[in-house]
């Protein structure tokens, strides 16, 4: 199905699943028109009781989508919310599994789970403590009011912000708009390895750099960006102009 609608507008295809948007309504019927143009070229039909047309917002992929931007889905943040307390490490794999789905909408995931992914380690005993279940409430508060991810815009300016903690790394792209508002387009962390948390602090800020333009390179790539690090060692070695 990828192959058979590729290059057509504004138009995304996961296995049998297709979602058409536009601008406004005419774009958008344009691009529907094409769609159905290029199944039906391609013998394909599709069944009509389970099409939406014309909707404000959509639920595709485990995402809410509207013109505001980039939505969790309100059904998988009631099953985290209500999931109990892991009591093996089964349990907490498939409770992680479930958050990290969500990483992009939180800036600092790695920190916040920290102590639960201390009990994944090999050869470490179960102790499910006070600091995972701190973790654990934590988690599911912040991602019960995430932010909505705008959608990227490759004409708005883009500032990287990054920043880096005794356990993880941290960054944040953001772009802003024509009123001077910042609003995220996507979050990313991860932790820190053993050898890494060892590392002086502004080598972790540096790498926190690394991690953060690694991590965003297709949004960045070719982009003159704005990079935001609160480390001030580190800003003067950089300086303003470089």
């Amino acid at each position: 199905m990828e192959e058979t609608l590729s290059g057509l507008p504004s138009t995304a295809v996961f296995a049998d699943d297709i979602c058409v948007t536009g601008k406004d309504k005419s774009t958008h019927l344009s691009n529907l028109k094409a769609v159905l143009q290029r199944l039906k070229e391609n013998g394909l039909r599709i069944n009509w009781s389970k099409c939406k047309f014309f909707k404000d917002s959509v639920t595709y992929l485990g995402y809410k989508i509207d013109k505001f931007g980039l939505h969790t889905d309100d059904k998988k943040i009631e099953a985290i919310v209500a999931a109990p307390p892991p009591t093996n490490v089964s349990q907490l794999k498939s409770f992680m599994g479930l958050v990290n789905f969500y990483a992009k909408f939180c800036k600092n995931m790695s920190d916040i789970l920290n102590p639960m992914y201390n009990l994944l380690k090999k050869n470490v005993k179960w102790n499910w403590d006070e600091k995972c279940m701190n973790a654990f409430i934590k988690i599911k508060k912040v991602l019960s009011s995430s932010p909505v991810l705008a959608h990227y815009d490759p004409n708005l300016p883009l500032i990287l912000a990054v920043d880096s903690s005794p356990y993880g790394l941290g960054a944040v792209l953001l772009q802003r708009g024509a009123d001077g508002a910042e609003r995220p387009v996507c979050c990313a962390s991860r932790t820190l390895a053993p050898a890494e948390r060892n590392y002086a602090q502004i080598d972790k800020e540096a790498l926190a750099i690394v991690f953060g333009v690694t991590k965003h390179h297709q949004y960045l790539y070719g982009r003159h960006f704005i990079l935001r690090s609160d480390h001030r060692a580190l800003s003067y070695i950089f300086g303003k102009n470089r």
